[in-house]
């Protein structure tokens, strides 16, 4: 409603998009709830093929992010986890250790992915 108004002012706060690098390989699968655990081994398989990967999985909740957290551990790939269920410092922590390291899996809330 507010933007009908034609005497508005535009007010940049990103600056210029930029895209992915272009040594980042990205995937997106669009999938039910019952093929989404199927679905997300797989890629998180296929990524821990490369040497010294680095794999990134965003969750829309906190809640399913832990979720599924705990569950890939449970099969025996160790993840690390960020979510606003987590303190600042544990979040600062987990990030720190991820940038820094290799062969790791990652699973974060989508609010993580306005930060990245």
């Amino acid at each position: 409603i507010a933007m009908r108004d034609q005497n508005f002012s535009f007010v940049d706060t990103v600056g210029e998009e930029q895209n992915t690098h272009q040594h980042v390989d990205q995937h997106v699968v669009v999938c039910t709830m019952q093929t989404q655990f199927a679905e997300l081994f797989a890629l998180v398989h296929e990524g821990m093929q490369v040497p010294d990967f680095k794999v990134i999985a965003f969750f829309t909740t906190a809640r399913q992010t832990q979720f599924f957290a705990e569950l890939f551990q449970a099969y025996g790939i160790p993840v690390l986890e960020i979510h606003s269920r987590r303190s600042q410092s544990q979040r600062n922590k987990v990030s720190d250790t991820f940038r820094e390291g290799a062969g790791m899996v990652m699973f974060t809330s989508d609010v993580s992915a306005r930060g990245m």
